[in-house]
């Protein structure tokens, strides 16, 4: 091969690397975006006659840049961030009511309990007599507080939990189509990068939902909940619905 033929092979795999770097630099600040690099290759001699270094180089291949370690880190910490966010949450209300003196079993039943002892020391006082009436009044209606903020919590959780299965739903379908897509995509030989990458991002999105299990194998991820359940095996995504508020 001539040097002619050399130099060109060197300017054809430079101008793949140098498209790859603009690639890289043009999504610098998109979200879950992989950085790219090539894989070239030397080629050998093409059956000249006599001695020849070779025929120049080649690429062989662009690959994706990333840790699927680190990745699946990000994924189990973004699990574990929304879980005691969303724990946090309803306690953080729960405490507000409890710990004010206005709505708090512990001071109703306290007030009740110093109202009965004071009667008990004077029962024939009248106003000792409605005093204990008024504390008995204030913690049925203390009670009957925290029962409706219970209840509204229990309907809060019940319709958010319901919104996230749709949604646990839509990611999954999500996941099966890119696994699909890239299965194919790879088979005829193309770059899957940036595919991976949008499907990377709906796992990280799903991980703040759920607490999910990711492994990959020829047909794509397989996502199963922590307690076994699967959601997505290849091009194929199972459906969660809510019955009576569970999840099934």
């Amino acid at each position: 091969m001539s040097m002619i033929n050399i130099a060109f092979s060197g300017l054809q795999a430079a101008q793949l690397g140098m498209n790859v770097t603009s690639m890289n630099t043009a999504n610098y600040l998109t979200s879950g975006y992989s950085r790219q690099g090539i894989i070239q290759s030397a080629v050998g001699p093409m059956g000249e006659a006599g001695i020849s270094p070779g025929s120049g180089v080649q690429v062989d291949s662009i690959r994706r840049i990333s840790s699927q370690y680190l990745v699946n880190q990000v994924w189990q910490t973004n699990s574990k961030s929304n879980y005691y966010s969303m724990g946090n949450q309803y306690i953080s209300s729960l405490e507000k009511v409890i710990g004010t003196d206005s709505t708090s079993l512990g001071t109703g039943l306290d007030d009740f309990v110093s109202a009965m002892s004071a009667l008990t020391q004077q029962p024939e006082s009248p106003a000792l007599r409605q005093q204990l009436l008024n504390q008995a009044n204030t913690l049925a209606t203390r009670f009957n507080s925290m029962n409706d903020f219970i209840s509204s919590q229990k309907e809060s959780i019940t319709t958010q939990r319901g919104a996230m299965v749709d949604q646990i739903n839509t990611l999954s379908g999500g996941i099966a189509d890119y696994n699909k897509k890239i299965v194919e995509m790879e088979a005829t030989g193309g770059n899957a990068s940036v595919l991976r990458d949008q499907r990377d991002e709906l796992v990280k999105q799903l991980s703040s939902m759920a607490d999910v299990k990711v492994s990959d194998d020829s047909s794509g991820y397989t996502v199963s909940l922590s307690n076994g359940q699967p959601l997505v095996s290849g091009k194929t995504a199972g459906q969660l619905e809510c019955r009576d508020g569970r999840q099934r």
